[in-house]
């Protein structure tokens, strides 16, 4: 493949054309999203993805019980929130 070209469309490799750029950029479509970590970034991903986009799965991963990543795990003495 020389550069600046594209793969073919596996669906149909006949197609010499890029399939990528037959159709425009902002064209709506399925996104399969996976976050690693529901931490803060991890949950403003999930925020952000609902408020941006209507078309998407996503998946979240998290190696603890709860929500929280470093907040979660770690414990800050002499720091006192008004959260409960």
């Amino acid at each position: 493949m020389a550069q600046g070209e594209f793969p073919s469309n596996p669906a149909n490799p006949g197609n010499d054309k890029s399939w990528r750029s037959q159709k425009p950029i902002h064209e709506e479509r399925h996104l399969k999203v996976i976050c690693i970590g529901a931490g803060a970034s991890g949950l403003l991903l999930a925020y952000k993805l609902q408020r941006s986009f209507e078309n998407f799965d996503l998946v979240l991963y998290e190696k603890n019980a709860d929500l929280g990543g470093t907040w979660l795990e770690n414990k800050y003495p002499g720091f006192v929130s008004s959260f409960a």
